[in-house]
């Protein structure tokens, strides 16, 4: 509400991004429950969502207004990560995101990380994230020092250990078909499913 960059930014986010909203409107005095119900925390400013109004399948010339708390959980996390992220690159901070492709389709998480590859990102902000997204883990996208895996050890410890580590992996080693394979470690230890069901 009060960085007219930033609410620029993240309204152009969340419109290049395929959501089908036009953009968003934030407005004063949001009631506790008003908000906490949209995006999980107590604001002072309500956000709505402009969509194109459709009767029939025909495009009407009018504008409908909806709170976040309509829109789907993954528009709710863009909306909010956006906003982290674009702030983090306009004040070359450093983000740390915890299960970064949580409710994002994988062509967004990859979207999103490649504003932090861009040259849009001149100040050098960092992103540290954890993820389930392999899609992630490709050559032309990250860097070997950049990948890092965790294993779970038998004693419930996890064993923080990075792809560089690896000795005679070729520039042209599939890295995302190699961890699937087992070859990197860092998989779940799984039963076979007539243990379930014992």
């Amino acid at each position: 509400m009060k960085n007219s960059l930033l609410k620029r930014q993240v309204s152009n986010l969340i419109t290049a991004i395929d959501t089908k909203i036009k953009g968003i409107t934030i407005s004063d005095k949001a009631t506790k429950d008003q908000f906490s119900v949209q995006l999980g925390f107590v604001s002072e400013y309500i956000i709505h969502a402009e969509h194109d109004l459709y009767d029939d399948g025909m495009l009407q010339q009018k504008i409908e207004s909806l709170t976040f708390s309509e829109e789907s959980k993954g528009t709710q996390t863009l909306f909010i990560l956006g906003a982290r992220i674009l702030d983090a690159i306009n004040n070359g901070s450093v983000l740390i995101i915890d299960e970064f492709d949580t409710s994002l389709h994988p062509h967004v998480t990859r979207f999103l990380l490649t504003l932090f590859l861009s040259s849009y990102n001149n100040k050098g902000a960092q992103l540290i994230f954890s993820t389930h997204d392999i899609s992630l883990l490709e050559k032309n996208l990250l860097r070997r020092d950049q990948i890092w895996f965790t294993e779970k050890k038998d004693n419930g410890a996890s064993e923080l250990y990075c792809l560089q580590d690896f000795e005679g992996i070729k520039e042209d080693i599939p890295f995302e078909k190699w961890y699937m394979a087992g070859k990197f470690g860092a998989l779940p230890n799984l039963h076979h499913i007539d243990n379930v069901f014992e």
